[in-house]
């Protein structure tokens, strides 16, 4: 009888630890179908996202054989000790910059393009602690990573800024006395004239990154943050990644021919 009693006892102790285990096996299997449900919503609803930007430029960013070995460097303007033009509200453009120039790299990256970012964060390449040297040593950092990654294109992502504050609209620059660098601004220009509410028109520059980089660069100037309604478009994700796609979508027709 004592025998009897220890078995069935082991019996109901296996019978719970079964219990317990399968009760497990299922709470993993409702977990992992949430997960699952909650990507697909998540990448149909960036799907959305995409055709609703897409529309806006006519165009989307798909995956493109030729771009493969094509390298584009992406310099977001500023950073660190240095925020470039303040807004009407506060607004730092380095800011702006940088979340415009992300979007960009992940436009591209889709596309096929190798993208070299010359900084991810919030950060400048100077190490002195007088400004104008500083200003040259983050200057200089800059055109060694162009130079080192053998761009075929470079982007300066910029804001603008003007004592007139009705002036509104991105505009690219091109190095003064580039043939090239004209027709490949004025392909970005007209992609970005679809997005904005105030088309520009290419204009030359003798920029830093312009004149000291080899390959075919561009300065782009996203808009003006001393415009009131501009500043506000420019912090709205939204906005930020129609340019960021237009930006893209320039630069890929230009790399394809």
């Amino acid at each position: 009888m004592r025998n009897r009693r220890l078995i069935n006892i082991s019996g109901f102790r296996a019978g719970r630890f079964v219990s317990e285990r399968a009760k497990n096996l299922l709470l993993g299997f409702i977990v992992f179908n949430a997960i699952m449900i909650g990507a697909v919503i998540f990448l149909v609803g960036r799907a959305d996202q995409m055709v609703e930007m897409n529309g806006n430029v006519g165009d989307s960013i798909v995956w493109n054989q030729k771009l493969i070995g094509k390298t584009v460097v992406i310099d977001a303007g500023h950073g660190g000790i240095d925020p470039g033009a303040i807004g009407v509200t506060g607004v730092k453009e380095k800011d702006i910059n940088l979340s415009v120039a992300l979007k960009v790299k992940e436009f591209l990256q889709l596309s096929g393009v190798t993208v070299v970012m010359i900084r991810e964060d919030d950060r400048d390449f100077g190490t002195s602690t007088r400004a104008s040297r500083n200003k040259s040593e983050d200057l200089a950092y800059r055109t060694k990573v162009v130079a080192d990654a053998q761009a075929d294109v470079i982007l300066s992502i910029h804001g603008n800024s003007f004592t007139d504050s009705r002036q509104q609209g991105a505009q690219v620059f091109h190095y003064k006395g580039s043939q090239e660098g004209a027709e490949f601004a004025q392909l970005l220009q007209d992609r970005l004239n679809e997005v904005t509410a105030h088309p520009r028109i290419i204009r030359s520059d003798n920029f830093y990154m312009l004149r000291n980089t080899h390959g075919t660069a561009l300065t782009v100037e996203i808009g003006f943050l001393s415009c009131p309604e501009e500043e506000k478009k420019l912090v709205d994700p939204d906005y930020q990644s129609r340019l960021a796609l237009a930006i893209a979508l320039g630069v890929t027709s230009y790399l394809e021919n």
